[in-house]
C-alpha cells in the first residue's frame, strides 16, 4: 500500500446509484495530488442508506465516512496525509 492510508469507495451498485463513482474519481485525484496514499474500488459496505461511504484504513485502524461528496473528498484526504510530526494548528 503506497503510503500506508488506503482510502476504500464501495462502488457496488447501491453505491454508484447513490454517487459513488464521481466520488472515487475525487479520491483518485486527491491522493495523486497528495503523493501519499491509495484509492481502492471495493463492493458493498452493507450500509446502503449511507452510500457513497468512504473507508480510511491506516495502520490497521479504519474510519468510515457517509453521504460523501466529491467536494468533500479533499479535506478527508488531507485529513489523513498530514506530516504525523506536523500538529494540525499548524497547518490551519
Amino acid at each position: 500500500m503506497s503510503g500506508g492510508v488506503e482510502f476504500r469507495v464501495g462502488l457496488a451498485s447501491c453505491g454508484v446509484a447513490n454517487g459513488a463513482r464521481p466520488v472515487h474519481q475525487a479520491v483518485e485525484r486527491a491522493v495523486r495530488e497528495a503523493g501519499r496514499g491509495t484509492a481502492k474500488a471495493v463492493g458493498c459496505g452493507g450500509m446502503c442508506h449511507r452510500e457513497p461511504l468512504v473507508e480510511v484504513v491506516e495502520d490497521g485502524r479504519s474510519v468510515l465516512y457517509t453521504h460523501v461528496t466529491p467536494e468533500a473528498v479533499p479535506a478527508i484526504v488531507r485529513a489523513f496525509n498530514w506530516p504525523k510530526s506536523m500538529p494540525i494548528s499548524s497547518v490551519a
